[in-house]
């Protein structure tokens, strides 16, 4: 994944947006799914007006017939503030689309985008950023069909870990951290090969080296990190490419092997057990081939992802781009979890596809970015939630009167 940094957590974005709140449904509730009558089925577009479980899902959600379903915007509530620093992100986002210029037009399942939309898009966001009255007019509302073809989108969050490294090898840092081989014939080693076969060894590669080998496979997770020497001083490793082997989740390989649980899978399990056991710790990192290269950048470079533009904290995500267009501009309803890892509500939100993921798969799946270091750590781990999401177009019938009348 191309995951990455920003200095000041909270300085990139994030306005206090209007929640839409609703009251929590009891595990009861799934059971009581299936005894809905027809005409008590509803849809994401209706929140606040809805009932859900624990983990965010909608309940009774009706299923959707395609990819995308176009929504008014006059259903939901109050349109999300648009903050002066979050126009920075808008601001971002044509770029991304000035990135993609080659390709005008793209098919997503039934919805054809072209890249003008795109664009129109997040200028009209930024034009009407105080007047939600006429954005609600100006554009229209796109829902994705999620994980479950009923509106559900799986939310799970990623960071920027800051690692402790040395320029030097020695009893204490010892897991070499590298930069792509520039000159190299066939197909490039595996995890294992490279970390447990020193297939990389002698060729000059080594940007650094870290001490804990579970930490450093977690920056190569996330694609990015920050790294600090012992002196105090720090660096941006960012992402270089991958090694072209398919990604594999090592959660996923100790859940088959009964050494976790899907309830108990974070990071924080996975790093405890492997210091329980460290026998097991090249056992469960190898399962995943997947290895991803740095390259040295200052330590003031701002947080890039695929889109190749500076992330904003609880705004930007990294999607699968065959299926959530990247530069495209999202109303999100994003789950708000407790301290015990419940959903308790949802929130209205601007997201930005900015990144992608290999662990991304599919229309039902998206990656917030949020943060930087051990806070970014904490909220990207405990976010495993449904919420939904729409992508925002222009109105594709005529331009509204109030548009015409220059907004006044």
């Amino acid at each position: 994944m191309n995951k990455f940094l920003s200095f000041l957590l909270v300085a990139a974005g994030g306005a206090i947006l209007y929640p839409a709140k609703v009251p929590i449904s009891s595990d009861s509730d799934v059971s009581k799914t299936s005894e809905l009558k027809v005409d008590n089925l509803v849809n994401w577009n209706i929140a606040p007006s809805y009932k859900f479980h624990r983990s965010g899902k909608a309940l009774g959600a009706k299923e959707l017939s395609a990819t995308y379903t176009k929504n008014s915007l006059s259903n939901f509530s109050d349109f999300p503030e648009i903050s002066p620093k979050l126009i920075n992100g808008l601001q971002n986002q044509l770029r991304v689309l000035k990135n993609r210029r080659k390709k005008k037009e793209f098919t997503f399942g039934n919805l054809n985008v072209q890249i003008e939309q795109l664009q129109e898009t997040i200028e009209l966001l930024m034009k009407y950023a105080d007047k939600p009255e006429i954005l609600n007019k100006a554009l229209e509302a796109h829902q994705i069909k999620g994980k479950d073809n009923k509106g559900n989108v799986h939310f799970t969050g990623y960071f920027t870990p800051v690692l402790k490294v040395s320029r030097t090898k020695d009893d204490v840092y010892k897991y070499p951290i590298y930069q792509r081989p520039q000159k190299w014939l066939g197909k490039l080693p595996s995890r294992e090969e490279i970390e447990g076969g020193d297939a990389l060894q002698g060729l000059g590669l080594e940007l650094a080296y870290a001490k804990d080998a579970v930490d450093l496979y977690f920056m190569q997770v996330q694609g990015s990190g920050i790294v600090e020497y012992p002196d105090g001083t720090h660096e941006h490793f960012a992402y270089n490419s991958g090694n072209g082997h398919k990604y594999k989740s090592i959660g996923n390989f100790m859940i088959k092997q009964n050494l976790a649980t899907i309830e108990k899978v974070s990071i924080k399990h996975i790093k405890k057990y492997v210091a329980t056991n460290p026998e097991m710790q090249d056992t469960i990192l190898f399962s995943n081939p997947n290895y991803i290269f740095f390259e040295r950048k200052p330590a003031e470079t701002k947080t890039k992802g695929a889109g190749l533009v500076s992330l904003t904290p609880y705004h930007s995500i990294a999607v699968d781009p065959d299926y959530i267009p990247l530069g495209g501009c999202y109303l999100a309803a994003v789950p708000v979890i407790n301290r015990k890892g419940v959903c308790t509500s949802h929130e209205y939100r601007l997201l930005f596809a900015q990144d992608v993921g290999g662990a991304i798969n599919g229309p039902g799946h998206v990656d917030l970015y949020q943060g930087v270091g051990k806070q970014g750590q904490v909220k990207a781990s405990a976010m495993h939630h449904f919420g939904g999401l729409w992508l925002l177009l222009p109105k594709s019938s005529e331009t509204p009167e109030v548009l015409r009348a220059g907004g006044h």
